[in-house]
């Protein structure tokens, strides 16, 4: 830098009129005017040598401001150069971002209605197990209901045989089923006549309250077939007071009488006149036999037994 550099002093030696002043002072023929006039003219000389050094210092420094001002903006520029180069690098990334961007999210979407179909798809499915598996419950529910009403249905019949062995074995009265629940029959001349039970039907009584005490979900239904010969209702309500008076619910107790056609009665025909399309006489009333119906409840709690019983 030029501001760097060292002043240089006026020299002496340098200047015309001190050189003459010198000259002459060596020849020896030198005025005192002139001397003086020399001496005046090296003056003025030097101070305009030092005003010149004055302004040339001045420059110097304004040049050094002036290189030092164009550094610092040559140094901004560069700068704003150096920011502007890097936002527009900025620019061109976020561009490039937000063209992937783009892209993911197109991606996405795509992806998103696939998984929206798989769901439609799976959602229709379990739909279906859920329905699939509610009927193989409700199938399952049901078996087990049925094997659990089988096994009570078993139990109730070897606890009637077991009740009723020796008459059993006698073939005094028989067990069978009308095809759901077990059921009992014995000849109704056996069990007495009218309101009069004969020991057989308080025997049997007996052994049926046992049974409903064991088996809490039974009840009974006292019939007598029709086709069998002349019913007599008044020997089946007996029957049904007598298990009553063991015990039983009346509620678990049922009478089934049997229905006689409108305009018939029960008494014989005496009219020996009567038509060749009359009915055939009915057997006579040792052939008729007596059942006792015991029905097995699908809900083994007494109360559904009890509320199936009303219904009956």
């Amino acid at each position: 830098m030029a501001a760097s550099k060292s002043i240089r002093r006026p020299s002496v030696v340098g200047s015309p009129a001190l050189a003459l002043a010198l000259a002459l002072f060596g020849s020896g023929c030198v005025s005192q005017s002139v001397y003086e006039e020399a001496q005046s003219a090296a003056q003025v000389e030097r101070e305009a040598h030092q005003r010149a050094d004055a302004r040339r210092v001045v420059v110097e420094q304004s040049l050094a401001e002036l290189q030092g001002s164009i550094a610092r903006r040559e140094s901004a520029l560069a700068e704003q150069e150096r920011r502007l180069a890097e936002a527009d690098l900025n620019l061109k990334l976020a561009n490039q971002e937000r063209d992937a961007s783009g892209q993911l999210v197109d991606q996405l979407r795509g992806e998103l209605a696939r998984v929206g179909d798989h769901l439609r798809v799976y959602s229709e499915q379990k739909d279906r197990l859920a329905e699939e598996l509610r009927v193989a419950e409700n199938r399952s529910r049901q078996l087990d209901e049925k094997s659990e009403r089988v096994e009570r249905v078993a139990s109730v019949v070897r606890d009637l045989s077991l009740l009723e062995g020796p008459a059993i074995h006698a073939g005094s009265i028989l067990v069978g089923s009308d095809g759901r629940d077990p059921m009992l029959s014995a000849p109704a001349q056996a069990l007495g006549s009218g309101s009069t039970l004969s020991p057989d039907a308080q025997r049997i009584v007996k052994a049926l309250a046992r049974l409903a005490e064991l088996h809490p979900y039974t009840h009974f239904v006292i019939s007598q077939p029709s086709e069998a010969g002349a019913s007599d209702p008044a020997l089946l309500r007996a029957l049904s007071a007598a298990l009553i008076g063991e015990g039983v619910l009346s509620t678990r107790v049922a009478v089934a009488l049997p229905e006689t056609p409108a305009g018939t009665t029960d008494a014989p025909a005496t009219d020996g006149s009567a038509g060749a399309d009359a009915e055939p006489p009915k057997a006579p009333a040792s052939e008729a036999s007596v059942t006792f119906l015991i029905q097995v409840a699908d809900d083994p709690s007494p109360a559904a037994a009890d509320a199936s019983t009303s219904e009956s």
